[in-house]
């Protein structure tokens, strides 16, 4: 039993690096990012599959919400090697995930990487307006 864990244990930590993307990604300077960014809170980040529903806000924080997890806050920051970084502790696990340009002339062409129980995820995202703030 403890060598079952120990393997799951192992497996569950596979780094996103090594897992295959279906497109290619494209360092970025911050300034491609802007748009990504909520300065009036009304900016989502929405990917409907998954789902999850991120607003990055101007004073490097973030409100996430994962319908099946809940809600929650969180900081950003851009990477040198061009790209955004999201960080948040939850009660259970550490929430560690990245945005990524995937067209260089696009900056609403971004997708979300991180890894969950189930393994690397890549997902498209979706700019939206929350009007109910």
């Amino acid at each position: 039993m403890l060598r079952l864990l120990c393997a799951l244990a192992v497996l569950s930590c596979q780094p996103l690096y090594q897992a295959k993307r279906s497109y290619a990604v494209y360092s970025q300077p911050e300034s491609y990012f802007t748009s990504a960014i909520s300065a009036d809170e009304k900016t989502i980040l929405a990917n409907d599959s998954y789902p999850i529903y991120l607003e990055l806000r101007t004073d490097k924080s973030f409100h996430y919400n994962l319908p099946r997890l809940g809600e929650g806050e969180g900081i950003w920051n851009y990477n040198s090697e061009g790209y955004i970084q999201l960080y948040a502790i939850r009660t259970l696990f550490v929430m560690k995930m990245d945005i990524r340009s995937k067209d260089p002339e696009n900056p609403q062409s971004l997708a979300l990487e991180f890894s969950d129980r189930f393994g690397p995820k890549f997902l498209t995202l979706e700019f939206r307006r929350n009007e109910s703030k």
